[in-house]
C-alpha cells in the first residue's frame, strides 16, 4: 500500500542521492562524515597493498627474494615486540583418553611463569617412533581445541602417524578469560598490553614457540620433522 510516508521517504532518498551525485563544489567532495576515518584507513591500506604488490613484482632473483624475506621477518619481529626468555615449562599431564588407534593426553604447561597453556597431545599407537610432529594452531573458534572440525583434523593426522599438539590460544577454549568473542578476547587485552610495551601478537607468537618446544622435546617426536598447518589465527611458530 502506497502511503504519504512512503512517498515522502522515497523523495528524500532521491534528493540525497542527487546531492551526492553532484560535482564537488569548490573542490570539496561531499561525503558522510561518519565514513571519514574508515575511508582514510581504507585508502592507507590500498596504498600499502599497491606498494607491496609492486615490490613483490620486482623480486626477480633468488637474492632479492631472500633479502625481502629477511626484511619481512625483521619487520614482523619489531611489530610483535621483544620476546621473553625461555623459562621452565612445568608440563603436567592432567588425564589421558584412550582410543583404538591413538591416545589423547590432556596437558598443561607454562609459556611464561604463571601463564598456563591448555593443550591436547595426540599420540599414535601404530608405527614405530620417533614420529613426525604437527603443531596444530587454531582459528577464531570459541571452543578452542575442542571445536569439532579441529578435533577431526587432529584425529585424522594422528591416525596417519603424526604426533599432534593442539593448544588453546589466549581467549579461546579453556583460556577464555573475559567471556567475550574470540576476536574481542584478542583485541581488548591487546590494547591493554600496549601500555606495558607488549602486543597480543607477541603473546600469541610466544605461546606458539613454547608449544613447539613441548612438541619437539617429546620422546616420541622426531625434532627434525616438525610441521605447522596454516590457520586463520595462527601465529608463526619459528
Amino acid at each position: 500500500m502506497i502511503t504519504r510516508r512512503r512517498i515522502l521517504g522515497s523523495a528524500c532518498a532521491l534528493a540525497v542521492g542527487a546531492l551526492r551525485a553532484q560535482p564537488p563544489a569548490g573542490g570539496i567532495r561531499y561525503r558522510e562524515y561518519a565514513r571519514c576515518l574508515p575511508d582514510y584507513l581504507a585508502d592507507l591500506a590500498a596504498d600499502a597493498y599497491a606498494r607491496r604488490n609492486a615490490r613483490l613484482a620486482s623480486l626477480t632473483t633468488p637474492a632479492a627474494i631472500r633479502d625481502y624475506q629477511a626484511w619481512a621477518r625483521r619487520t614482523f619481529q619489531q611489530l610483535a615486540g621483544e620476546l621473553p626468555e625461555r623459562t621452565p615449562l612445568n608440563l603436567r599431564t592432567i588425564g589421558t583418553l584412550e582410543r583404538d588407534r591413538y591416545t589423547v593426553d590432556k596437558i598443561v604447561y607454562e609459556s611464561r611463569p604463571g601463564l598456563f597453556v591448555t593443550a591436547n597431545l595426540y599420540l599414535p599407537k601404530n608405527g614405530t617412533p620417533p614420529y613426525p610432529g604437527v603443531l596444530f594452531q587454531l582459528g577464531h573458534s570459541a571452543p578452542g581445541k575442542s571445536y569439532g572440525l579441529y578435533q577431526r583434523c587432529c584425529q585424522g593426522l594422528v591416525q596417519l602417524g603424526y604426533v599432534v599438539l593442539a593448544f588453546d590460544l589466549i581467549g579461546q577454549g579453556e583460556r577464555n578469560f573475559m567471556k567475550r568473542t574470540p576476536t574481542q578476547e584478542h583485541t581488548v587485552p591487546g590494547r591493554q598490553m600496549l601500555l606495558v610495551g607488549e602486543t597480543a601478537t607477541g603473546a600469541l607468537l610466544w605461546d606458539a614457540i613454547r608449544s613447539l618446544d613441548v612438541l619437539a622435546s617429546h620422546p616420541k617426536v622426531d625434532p627434525r620433522r616438525p610441521h605447522r598447518p596454516a590457520n586463520r589465527a595462527a601465529a608463526p611458530s619459528r
